[in-house]
């Protein structure tokens, strides 16, 4: 469904928060790290957040979101 003209301004979206060149921030951390069971925690640091460095994690989501679409130009 990824191909769905409906996808196309949240797919503009996501092209527009690349650093170029680089990758994708974590602009904002929906969870926080903590070796306790309560609903928003995460045992794993997934990395930080920033809106100028890119995050591993959400570099390698964006891209595969967007070859997924056949927008994924790696030029």
């Amino acid at each position: 469904m990824i191909k769905d003209d409906r996808c196309k301004e949240a797919l503009d979206l996501l092209e527009s928060k690349m650093i170029p060149g680089e990758g994708w921030p974590a602009e904002k951390s929906y969870y926080k790290v903590s070796d306790k069971i309560k609903p928003d925690n995460d045992y794993v640091d997934w990395g930080g957040t920033s809106k100028k460095i890119i995050n591993e994690w959400i570099t390698v989501d964006s891209l595969y979101v967007l070859k997924e679409a056949g927008r994924l130009n790696l030029k």
